[in-house]
């Protein structure tokens, strides 16, 4: 992600940023400087100040220092860098996806993979970027890890995104099971122990590959998921999903709870009791309906928790919970 300059009057366009990775940055209207927060896959976090108007290097003002002191240099040495590949979606579209390989990958002794998905509109992740330290939790704990955007998501224009509409959890999850099919290339990677993780709309969409693709999907973790489309915030939904009086076909296709009966992977289901955005009630309607079905689940609930569930001991517990359900599962 780079910052760009348009001349208004021409057309022309000059790429601001010098360096490869993925920046953020905040320009000064006046003096046409700007700051920008930016890494790489081979470089840690850092802060410039950039002066397009001169030639002069960039002035770093911060630059994360990983050795000695810092909370994440013992864990450098087995630092996993993501490798980057693409595949088509059935329509041709080209999906880029970012894994990252287990510590001690090894052919003689392969590893499950988690698909660590999300899947919505307004978000990408595959990213040329410092690797997210959840990635490396996983890594370090004997798992790779898939990171595929699907149509659907963003930064890749209008055609890309369309075929979400009206059809929420349908094409983003053929996308995901096509991001699978091209872990085969891969020889550390056991293709018969791959699980899915996701929050938010992430959990949505793991529910929606458990149950539309259990036979490759063997474990899943959903946190704070949306269970039916109804019940989400109007302004971002009918955007994508049009009424619910007269689209009702749509929601009751997108909706979650009509396809449990095909969920036959074990699955850790996980909400924040006090989350105002994906309300506890979708939740506790997947509890029923699986109880119903006389489904097997496991259950984590955190009172008073909204929806980032970002409370340090709520953070602690549910990462470790996660990995202990992976674990045992794959």
């Amino acid at each position: 992600q780079h910052l760009f300059s348009i001349d208004i009057e021409n057309g022309t366009v000059q790429r601001m940023t010098r360096t490869p990775g993925w920046h953020t940055c905040a320009v000064h209207a006046e003096s046409g400087r700007f700051v920008s927060a930016h890494s790489s896959v081979e470089m840690p976090p850092r802060l410039t100040l950039c002066d397009p108007a001169t030639d002069s290097d960039d002035i770093v003002l911060h630059a994360a220092d990983l050795t000695h002191d810092h909370p994440y240099a013992s864990f450098l040495p087995d630092h996993q860098t993501p490798l980057f590949g693409s595949i088509d979606a059935e329509d041709g579209k080209t999906l880029y996806y970012r894994l990252t390989p287990p510590v001690h990958a090894d052919a003689a002794s392969p590893a499950p993979v988690i698909v660590y998905v999300y899947g919505g509109p307004g978000a990408q992740k595959t990213r040329n970027e410092w690797s997210p330290l959840l990635l490396q939790l996983f890594a370090h704990a004997g798992f790779g890890v898939l990171e595929l955007d699907n149509r659907g998501s963003t930064n890749r224009g209008r055609d890309f995104e369309a075929p979400l509409y009206k059809s929420m959890g349908t094409p983003e999850v053929a996308d995901q099971l096509r991001g699978v099919e091209a872990l085969a290339q891969y020889d550390w990677i056991d293709m018969n122990r791959i699980g899915v993780f996701g929050h938010s709309y992430g959990g949505y969409m793991t529910l929606m590959c458990l149950c539309k693709g259990g036979d490759v999907f063997k474990a899943g973790v959903s946190a704070a998921p949306v269970s039916d489309w109804r019940l989400y915030d109007t302004h971002y939904t009918e955007r994508y999903m049009g009424n619910p009086e007269t689209d009702g076909d749509a929601y009751d296709r997108s909706a979650v709870i009509p396809w449990l009966n095909q969920l036959k992977s074990p699955l850790l289901l996980m909400h924040g009791m006090a989350d105002d955005n994906v309300l506890f009630t979708h939740t506790t309607l997947l509890m029923r309906e699986m109880q119903r079905l006389n489904k097997k689940f496991e259950l984590m609930t955190y009172p008073g928790s909204k929806h980032a569930l970002q409370e340090q001991d709520v953070s602690i517990h549910r990462f470790e919970l996660i990995l202990d359900f992976f674990q045992r599962a794959l």
